[in-house]
C-alpha cells in the first residue's frame, strides 16, 4: 500500500528544501493529526505552509490531496489558519477544491483580520 504521507514529504523536499518549522494540529484522539510545515527561500519575501497528514482523509476530502499556502506576511499566524481551516472542513465532510470559500477566519484570528482590514482600507484610500 502506498503512503502518500511519505510521497508527498518527498515531493515537498525536492522542489521546497527542508523545512524550517513544524507545527502538529489534532482535532481529537480517534482522528489522524496533521502537520503543517513551513518553508522559506521559495518564494522571495515569502513563506510556503504545506499540510502533511491530510491524506488521511482521503474518504472524506474525496481525493488525496495537500494543501499549500504562499504568504507574504502575518507569519505568525498563518500556519494556525491553515491548520484550523482544514479541521473545519474535516469536521463539515468538505471537499476541498476550486471555488470553495470559507468565511469566519476572525473566529480563528481576530487580530489577522483587523491588521488585514487596516491594510485593505490604506489600499483602498
Amino acid at each position: 500500500m502506498l503512503n502518500y504521507g511519505e510521497l508527498y514529504f518527498d515531493h515537498y523536499t525536492k522542489f521546497l528544501g527542508e523545512p524550517i518549522d513544524r507545527e502538529v494540529y489534532k482535532s481529537s484522539e480517534e482522528m489522524p493529526c496533521i502537520q503543517i510545515l513551513k518553508y522559506e527561500n521559495v518564494f522571495e519575501e515569502c513563506l510556503v505552509y504545506t499540510t502533511l497528514g491530510l491524506s488521511k482523509y482521503t474518504e472524506i476530502m474525496g481525493n488525496y490531496l495537500e494543501i499549500s499556502m504562499v504568504v507574504d506576511g502575518a507569519f505568525n499566524s498563518s500556519g494556525y489558519i491553515l491548520g484550523n481551516t482544514v479541521f473545519y472542513c474535516v469536521h463539515n465532510q468538505m471537499h476541498i477544491g476550486r471555488g470553495l470559500a470559507i468565511s469566519g477566519v476572525e473566529n480563528i484570528d481576530a487580530a489577522f483580520v483587523q491588521n488585514i482590514i487596516k491594510v485593505l482600507s490604506i489600499l483602498l484610500s
